[in-house]
Formats: structure tokens, sequence, C-alpha cells
């Protein structure tokens, strides 16, 4: 059996789920991937973060208030999960002075892909696999 999978299968990915069934049943061998976060960082052309920064990987499906207090807490974060959470995800970013410093990626490394500062993003309808990249500094480097 193969099961395909785009990024990492155990990066947020669906196959962990089927794993969990059947790795005690029959021999799996899984292969990583890149990863939508890394994808992502390449994309945008910005590092994740530098130095001493500690990265945060919030899924955008938390409760809001849960979302910005690990947003207030992060140096850098990636904000997966957008779909439907964005314009609660917005309002938090608005919220915490951080529009300005987050960078969207949609469809990271397909055709469709789209990479653009969160302030030129027009409308709250994004899909589900995109992702916002923040950091605190406006850039890793900074």
């Amino acid at each position: 059996m193969v099961v395909l999978c785009e990024g990492d299968p155990f990066f947020y990915g669906s196959f962990m789920y089927l794993y969990a069934r059947l790795a005690d049943r029959v021999r799996v061998e899984v292969v990583p991937g890149v990863s939508s976060l890394m994808a992502c960082a390449v994309a945008s052309g910005g590092a994740l973060a530098a130095r001493n920064d500690v990265l945060t990987v919030i899924p955008a499906p938390l409760p809001e208030p849960e979302l910005k207090r690990r947003l207030a807490e992060s140096e850098a974060a990636a904000i997966i999960k957008l779909g439907r959470h964005m314009p609660k995800v917005r309002k938090v970013l608005d919220e915490l002075d951080l529009t300005s410093r987050a960078r969207y990626v949609e469809h990271a490394t397909l055709a469709s892909q789209k990479v653009m500062r969160l302030d030129d993003l027009d409308g709250s309808a994004v899909p589900y696999f995109s992702m916002l990249l923040v950091h605190r500094r406006g850039e890793a480097w900074s």
C-alpha cells in the first residue's frame, strides 16, 4: 500500500492518523517531505527565525483568546490552517499591531502559489492551505 501526501506526513499531516492505526499491523515506511513551514519560508524569501528567536507554530482554529496570547508571547510565528479562520487571525494581528509584520503564503510550491505582505491581501477568503509568517522585528535578520 502507498499513501502519497503533500508535505511532511508528520507535520500536521492527515497521514499521522493512518499511521497510528496501521503501524502495528503492517510494515510502514515513512519518507519525509518538505513541510509547509519550510516551503512557505522559502517562497516568502524570508527566514523564519534567527539568533535566539523562538519559533511558534500556531493553528488558526485555536480560540481567539488563545491565539492572541500565543502571538503576544511569540518572537516569530507561523500561523497555519488559515482558511475560514482568517478574519479572526487578522483581527488578532491588528490588535497586536503585527499585521504589517506578517507575510502571507498560499499554496506554497504549487503553480497557484501566492506570496504577499498581509497588508496587501484583499479580503478575508483564503484557502485552508495558506499560512502567515509573522516576526516581531518584521524580518528575522533585522
